[in-house]
């Protein structure tokens, strides 16, 4: 899960009623009725089928219980609303004068009821308030507490029927009555999914798929979820009526109450694979679907891969859904010392496969819908690598634990490599990239302890599958020595809502399309703006410890917020330390821990060196966990950014909150920028912001509000003196490298735009050098971004795209402080003549005899050249020198210019090309 930028969607609804708010004078009566007569509206529905007595009777009889589902048709007459809706679903009004005592509950028109018999005349049921949070670590999750009243014992019967359901699916939705679109102009149509919510055969996905439509066509002032019903309370009024409250949970919450006991006898066809129910592993395999397969995959020890037909051939047809998948076996010696050598099976398993199989074989289904249909599951992990989300590591990034987890790449500790054999060394088959967290391989060993520590004193499983993979996440996090901290998270817009894997402290650089927020001004749309520091006790001791930056190890968490001291100093205590040592002797120190590390990685070596050899002693294994930790701070996680020009991870403990009128369309992760008049000079431009929190509230005032939470990051670039002193970068392998396009500044591959001397764009063909006039265009402030230009007359023109492109990527540079200037756009065939002569050794020598100068490679032939058509640009830094890949700026193109299209042709650092 990348954090994207919040959406120019929702960026071009903020900046409309910012449009709108900051007119001082001229206001139009639609601006009047804007500001002043808009109110939030709520519906809720209720997914409650009635049964009739013979349905009640069949299902008692056990008679084809999945056919029978009942008539949706009491839920659909009694919608909420601020009121009830009719049956034609507009707004139940008027007075019914004549008594009405029988609960029908479908065909009443009227706002108001007489109840002759009891209460008389009262008015309909209707939602008072509502209250949707978000829960769990970033958010990730809704929880909504709506209000309603209901006036009579006989409207109060039906409400309990139909929205008093714990367990039964809702839909909420809400926005405002009348709001300004992303045009400017005035909209008072309120659209919702209406009848499509008792279409026959709807899924959750179809339902979350309306919801997004209706985000976007309501320019985002229309909001929904869907979940089902954790509590509800109702209480009786003085009045004679209820106040009822139904709390609505998102889907993904089912993983926290899903149980992993149930008998695998249930889902395994083939009785005769169990083995001997009262032999020791019998009973293992009957404790649940994961001991089960687990015990079954031990056997797999005849190659050192191992896939999933050699599971189906020892488990069955329930591995028949699975993916296909490699896993990696080893018979590894664990080295006593007291009695003999002892031989511990080593088998490993992608987070991939085991998140695989429980979907395929644990989580509930419903079977009323199609087999192979992704919403069938009530509950689900999306394995999918194009929504998989990347972990901190590099190179030299290595779990010391392999009982743990592994990686699927072999470190490298200078010139040494570090092997876990076989996952380094036998193939298979991997998909997604290396820095896919589904990529990362934990062991079978750790897998059956941690469902061993989740049993109960009966022997079953007591924990969830949410406690069960918390648990493995956190060895696995402290296995890679600390610096990634993967969660589970879910996303209600995926696959029909499922969970996913991410990295949180995995934070982006700055994303060039991140909005840029005005917090404060008179056209500002936010409110109660705050910044609160929310530091854990362990975490401020540290920086009480580390605030003179003399710490020997500190968190990159704790560095980044250190930079908010980074002008000044304790008056009272002006050094601190967080050693013993009294030497202030700042060479002898550094000499001190240079020793302490070889010696270190030595022991590291020398460990893995007998894990894949002769056997391996745990107390080796524990003894070198010692110094990880802070070895992988040091050299994976800040020296590593710091070379690849990026800035430090992880969220900053200090948070910025503020309020704006309801909008739709936020979601936690999302990134964004403030402008200038809000902090401090000192903190401007150098930190961005990740939505970890949302609330939509509509109260008795009829307004719907929204609060929104955010972690500070790091987006600044090191400094050129510190990429020096990070030194030089390692020697990356390739294959590594081609997989981190989003963390390494690599040109995400080259340009692949074709020279010559014509070419076919966009249907069009065109000479080399001889565009007509209107198919180039002049980028936005030609003078501003003028290097050392010698060809179109000084002009920066290309054709239209790529004009277009160049100038939102130098707009984006421009917002990251990267000064850009371009030395050649557009060329016509006489500027290229004195290109390419300007290029020989001698400039005098005709074409076939040039000789390129010294560390040049040869112009492209007159009439050739991508400049030709428009689409080439060759880019310097502020001083106009030509761009090489050394510098500051060719890192940021590096790891942005291909959001903007642009790509960078192999031997020329200096040369971009826009695809087209």
């Amino acid at each position: 899960m990348a954090r994207p930028p919040v959406s120019k969607g929702v960026a071009q609804q903020i900046a409309a009623r910012k449009a709108v708010i900051e007119k001082t004078a001229n206001r139009t009566p639609d601006d009047l009725l804007y500001l002043n007569s808009k109110t939030g509206w709520i519906k809720m529905q209720s997914s409650v089928n009635t049964l009739t007595n013979d349905d009640i009777a069949r299902l008692a009889a056990g008679e084809d219980p999945i056919n029978i589902i009942g008539s949706p048709i009491t839920a659909g007459y009694n919608v909420l609303m601020g009121g009830l809706l009719r049956p034609d679903r507009g707004l139940r009004e008027g007075i019914d004068i004549k008594p009405t005592d029988a609960v029908t509950g479908v065909i009443s028109n009227y706002a108001y009821q007489n109840r002759a018999q009891s209460t008389g005349i009262r008015p309909m049921p209707g939602i008072t308030s509502m209250n949707v949070k978000s829960k769990n670590t970033y958010g990730t999750l809704r929880e909504a507490e709506v209000a309603f009243s209901v006036w009579t014992l006989e409207d109060f019967e039906l409400m309990e029927q139909v929205y008093l359901r714990p367990g039964f699916t809702m839909l909420l939705e809400w926005g405002h009555s009348m709001y300004i679109d992303n045009d400017g102009k005035l909209s008072t149509e309120v659209e919702t999914i209406g009848n499509r919510f008792y279409r026959p055969g709807v899924t959750t996905e179809q339902i979350l798929n309306d919801i997004a439509d209706l985000r976007q066509k309501s320019s985002y002032n229309y909001e929904g979820m869907i979940g089902y019903v954790k509590n509800f309370s109702w209480s009786y009024t003085a009045d004679g009526g209820y106040s009822c409250t139904v709390s609505i949970i998102s889907m993904g919450e089912i993983i926290e109450s899903i149980k992993l006991r149930f008998d695998p006898r249930l889902r395994v066809k083939d009785k005769t694979l169990f083995d001997d129910p009262k032999s020791e592993e019998g009973k293992e395999q009957l404790k649940s679907m994961y001991h089960y397969l687990v015990s079954k995959i031990a056997p797999l020890t005849s190659s050192s891969t191992f896939n999933k037909a050699d599971l189906q051939a020892k488990a069955g047809d329930v591995v028949a859904d699975l993916e296909d998948f490699t896993g990696y076996y080893s018979d590894v010696e664990l080295d006593d010392s007291w009695f003999w050598d002892t031989s511990t099976p080593m088998h490993w398993i992608s987070l991939r496969t085991f998140l695989d199989i429980f979907n395929k074989c644990i989580a509930p289904v419903d079977r009323t819908k199609l087999k192979d249909l992704k919403g069938r599951t009530l509950t689900r992990f999306n394995i999918d690598y194009e929504y998989s989300d990347k972990f901190l590591t590099s190179d030299e990034h290595f779990s010391i634990d392999p009982t743990v987890c592994v990686l699927i790449k072999p470190a490298k500790i200078g010139d040494r490599t570090l092997l876990i054999e076989p996952v380094h060394t036998s193939g298979g088959t991997i998909k997604g990239t290396l820095d896919d967290i589904l990529n990362i391989y934990i062991s079978i060993p750790f897998i059956k302890t941690t469902l061993n520590a989740a049993l109960d004193k009966d022997g079953h499983l007591d924990k969830s599958m949410y406690d069960i993979l918390t648990t493995l996440l956190e060895g696995i996090n402290t296995a890679l020595g600390g610096i990634n901290d993967i969660q589970i998270s879910y996303n209600d817009e995926l696959d029909g809502g499922s969970h996913t894997l991410i990295d949180i402290n995995n934070t982006p650089a700055n994303n060039p399309d991140n909005p840029v927020f005005t917090l404060a001004g008179i056209g500002s749309v936010f409110t109660d703006i705050g910044i609160s520091s929310k530091l854990s006790n362990e975490i401020a001791s540290q920086i009480s410890i580390a605030a003179q930056a003399s710490a020997k190890n500190t968190t990159t968490n704790v560095e980044n917020i250190l930079r908010w001291n980074s002008n000044s100093i304790d008056r009272l205590k002006v050094t601190k330390n967080d050693d013993t040592n009294e030497t202030n002797n700042a060479v002898q120190d550094a000499a001190d821990l240079a020793e302490r590390t070889e010696e270190w990685l030595k022991n590291v070596v020398d460990t893995f060196d007998d894990f894949n050899g002769s056997g391996y002693k745990k107390d080796d294994m524990e003894a070198v966990k010692t110094m990880h930790a802070e070895w992988t701070v040091t050299n994976v996680l800040k020296k590593g950014r710091i070379q690849k020009r990026l800035p430090l991870p992880e969220p900053i403990p200090v948070e910025l909150s503020f309020k704006l009128d309801g909008i739709g369309g936020l979601k936690v992760a999302e990134t964004f920028t403030i402008a200038d008049g809000i902090l401090p000079r000192l903190y401007q431009n150098r930190f961005g912001y990740i939505i970890t929190g949302l609330e939509h509230t509509i109260g008795v005032d009829n307004k719907w509000e929204t609060s929104v939470t955010t972690q500070f990051y790091l987006v600044e670039l090191p400094t050129d003196a510190e990429v020096a002193a990070a030194g030089a970068p390692p020697a990356y392998s390739a294959a590594f490298l081609a997989t981190q396009a989003n963390q390494v500044p690599t040109a995400t591959g080259f340009s692949i735009s074709k020279g010559g001397s014509t070419r076919v764009i966009e249907g069009i063909t065109y000479k080399n050098g001889q565009l007509p006039p209107n198919k180039l265009v002049a980028i936005a402030n030609q003078a501003k971004y003028k290097g050392d230009l010698s060809s179109d007359g000084g002009r920066i023109r290309l054709y239209p795209k790529a004009a277009s492109a160049l100038n939102d990527l130098l707009a984006a540079a421009t917002r990251s402080k990267i000064t850009l200037k371009i030395n050649s756009a557009y060329r016509t065939v006489p500027d290229q003549v004195i290109t390419f002569k300007n290029n020989c050794t001698n400039p005098a020598d005709s074409m076939q005899r040039c000789k390129p100068k010294p560390g040049e490679g040869p112009a492209a032939i007159p009439g050739t050249s991508n400049h030709g058509f428009g689409l080439a640009v060759d880019f310097a830094n502020r001083n106009h020198t030509k761009m090489n890949t050394s510098m500051r700026e060719y890192a940021w193109l590096a790891f942005n210019a291909a959001q903007y299209g642009f790509r960078r042709i192999a031997s020329e650092a200096w040369h971009w090309e826009y695809q087209i």
